[in-house]
Parts: C-alpha cells; sequence; structure tokens
C-alpha cells in the first residue's frame, strides 16, 4: 500500500467517483449534503487519519460519500490516499473498511446527559432539517429510507449547544421527579411543541407537573397510564411513547382522561404542524430566556 496526501478538486473526485466499486453501498444524498456543507463553510476536518482507498487500478473502494460532497460543494480537500498495489488483496481489503464497531454519537458530546444530548440532537435534526413524516422522524430518521447519522446528530448539537444542554438538563429533571418516563420523550414533547408554534402546551405542561409532583394529574398520565396502555411486556417505541404523552396531556387538559386509546391521534395532528412549519422555515432553536421550563 502507498500513502499520500492529495489535494483532491472536483475533478478529480469525478473521476475516482467514475471507477466507484459496484458493491460499495447506496449513496446518500442527505450525508453527502451534509458534509457539502460543512466543507463549504470551512468546518469539514478532513485531516483526521481517515483515508481514500483506490486500488491499483483506479477502483475506488472507500470514500464515495466525501468524493460527492466535494463535487456537490464545488471545494479542493486535502484527503490521506491510500493507493493498493498490485499485490494487494483488494476484495479483502474492502469487505474490512468501516467493519470496525461504529460510534455512538454520545461519544463526541460532553457530559453530562451525552446519551439524553445525543437522542435530542438526532430527534431535533430530523425534525427540523429532515423531510419525513414524524413517525419516521420518531424512528430516528429524517428522510422516509434514510436515518440520521451520528455525524449529524452531533453536528446540530454542537450548532444548537446552549439549547439543546438546556433542554436535556431540565427534561431530564422532570424525568428523576416523575420517577418515570423517557428523558427524551419528554425533550421531544418540548422540541416539537416550540417547533410548531404551540410552546405554550409545555409551558403549561411543566407548571402542572411542577404544582404537585409526582401526584398530578398530568405525571400520573404521561407514566402510569403508557405502561398500562402497553401491558404484557411490550416496550412502548418512540412514536407511541410521544402519542400517548401528547393524547394524554390533551385528555388531561379537556378533562376526559379515561379516553386515552391506542390510536394516539395526536401524532398526525403535529405530523401536519411539522410539515407546516418546515415549509414556512421554522427553527429549533428559541431566543434566550424563553424556555419557561425550570423545575424547583
Amino acid at each position: 500500500m502507498r500513502y499520500e496526501v492529495k489535494n483532491v478538486t472536483p475533478e478529480m473526485a469525478k473521476a475516482y467517483l467514475a471507477r466507484n466499486f459496484d458493491h460499495n453501498r447506496k449513496l446518500s444524498r442527505l450525508h453527502v449534503n451534509d458534509l457539502a456543507s460543512a466543507m463549504r463553510d470551512g468546518t469539514y476536518v478532513s485531516q483526521n487519519g481517515q483515508t481514500i482507498v483506490v486500488g491499483a487500478d483506479g477502483t475506488l473502494y472507500d470514500g464515495q460519500h466525501r468524493m460527492s460532497a466535494i463535487v456537490e460543494s464545488g471545494t479542493t480537500q486535502q484527503m490521506l490516499v491510500c493507493t493498493l498495489e498490485e499485490s494487494d488483496d483488494a476484495i479483502a481489503t474492502f469487505r474490512s473498511v468501516d467493519g470496525g464497531m461504529k460510534r455512538m454519537a454520545a461519544t463526541f458530546i460532553d457530559r453530562p446527559y451525552q446519551l439524553e444530548k445525543a437522542a435530542i440532537s438526532r430527534m431535533s435534526y430530523g425534525i427540523e432539517q429532515g423531510t419525513a413524516p414524524l413517525r419516521s422522524v420518531l424512528d430516528g430518521r429524517a428522510t422516509a429510507r434514510e436515518k440520521v447519522t451520528s455525524n449529524q446528530a452531533v453536528r446540530f448539537f454542537y450548532e444548537h449547544e446552549e439549547y439543546m444542554t438546556d433542554v436535556a438538563t431540565r427534561t431530564k429533571r422532570v424525568q428523576l421527579k416523575v420517577g418515570k418516563g423517557s428523558p427524551s420523550m419528554f425533550a421531544t414533547l418540548v422540541v416539537l411543541t416550540r417547533f410548531v408554534g404551540r410552546g405554550e402546551l409545555v409551558d403549561q405542561f411543566m407548571a402542572d407537573l411542577k404544582s404537585d409532583i409526582p401526584r398530578s394529574a398530568a405525571a400520573v398520565m404521561l407514566t402510569n397510564r403508557m405502561l398500562r396502555a402497553y401491558s404484557g411486556g411490550k416496550k412502548p417505541d418512540n412514536k407511541w411513547q410521544l402519542g400517548i404523552l401528547l393524547d394524554a396531556y390533551e385528555n388531561y387538559r379537556a378533562g376526559t382522561a379515561k379516553k386515552l386509546t391506542r390510536s394516539t391521534r395526536m401524532i398526525d395532528y403535529y405530523d401536519r404542524l411539522m410539515s407546516e412549519a418546515r415549509e414556512r422555515g421554522a427553527r429549533i432553536e428559541m431566543p434566550a430566556g424563553r424556555l419557561v421550563m425550570a423545575l424547583a
């Protein structure tokens, strides 16, 4: 193998892509766009030890997303290029690429509550930057087919670090005081309602919890009834958790608490609101001081 640092221009990247290995994974346009955006604004780190792997005959075995992003961004990037020799086993090399344990987004986020911060950032990226419906966003997707990557979640976190940290810290306190429930689901309630312009709902939700934790009807609805709706040991997934949470609180406010069902009609309602907010260019972050979520 031969290693060389090269200034890869868009023209060179196109040439590499023309010899892309047939068995490379399907190209993710979402990931390419994200990399290209970082390259354009100068935040992309190309010299991190990762290589572009090219066969002796010019076949591109690893690096199709980075090459595509160079073409997309129209920038020149310094890349460490590993060129295989004729004697190297190219197929064995390809099979070993990206074969290690994948790093979770939380690995790159500062403590404390890094797991909660990563989950919130992933959800928030899908809500603001994605095109997928809400049910898919709650499954960690940004489009109908593509999941939010760790790189996208981490980058989004640091672009909104103060807000993401505030939401993670305060919703973790809610979970600890209530004693049950998921901090990331409470956080999704906060982020989603504010994104679609219904911030008053989460402010009232926090006020209800603060008034009588953990005996308030709101807290009981959001914890015990969630578990009852999924008797038999089945763990509710994200879309059902948020749906039950939204339905439970809406029913609590309307005084019709016993009408909670598994249909979670509020998911479809908030999906429509989310689509409308995306169309008008809404953004996740709120001005400082407007996040009324403090718990004693």
